[in-house]
């Protein structure tokens, strides 16, 4: 529930005369991760397939871009924040202009990410990339398991499985999210469909 200024700063070795940019924040099921505040000159935010975004709104010479962002209500856990750069040379064609992507996590509870992270490196989905089955080695674990939900990038609801083997051949190629819930923890993993 706090407002803070995030800041994303464009850096490029190609003498750009104009920089444009994007970024999203996400909470671990893929939805919204708070909410972006007033958009300054040359920017906006704009809702897209059930997101909101920061963006440029025009090509700028400033390679710095800010706004406040509110975070989500204590107990939400963590806010992935996803961002593209562009330095464009502005001669009319794609030729010298450069693009890179970054993000960035942002932890909640320190206490609490670290028992998840702690957590998530003891899971182990084996094979990565998967093709058919996901496989899910829990042996180091001593919580009880009691499921698994997979969701895609956009947040969508996909599987929910209780099983340590879950067929996938169903799923589209692209990125997972699996939601692993315990007794008194979430542990989240990705994973990639071939």
């Amino acid at each position: 529930g706090q407002t803070y200024q995030v800041q994303l700063t464009i850096n490029a070795s190609n003498d750009p005369t104009g920089f444009g940019f994007q970024m999203v924040s996400l909470d671990m099921l893929g939805q919204d991760g708070g909410t972006w505040g007033t958009a300054p000159a040359d920017t906006r935010t704009i809702r897209v397939n059930n997101r909101s975004y920061f963006e440029h709104s025009r090509r700028s010479s400033n390679n710095e871009y800010s706004i406040d962002w509110t975070a989500p209500s204590s107990g939400s856990g963590m806010v992935s924040f996803y961002a593209v750069g562009n330095a464009v040379n502005s001669n009319g064609n794609t030729g010298g202009d450069i693009a890179a992507t970054t993000s960035f996590n942002l932890v909640e509870d320190p206490d609490v990410a670290t028992r998840n992270r702690q957590l998530e490196q003891q899971i182990k989905l084996y094979p990565i990339p998967v093709i058919s089955t996901l496989n899910i080695d829990l042996s180091n674990i001593s919580e009880s398991l009691n499921r698994v939900d997979i969701y895609d990038l956009q947040g969508k609801h996909i599987h929910s499985s209780n099983d340590n083997q879950i067929n996938i051949e169903h799923l589209s190629k692209g990125a997972y999210l699996t939601i692993f819930h315990f007794d008194e923890n979430i542990a989240v993993k990705r994973f990639t469909k071939l």
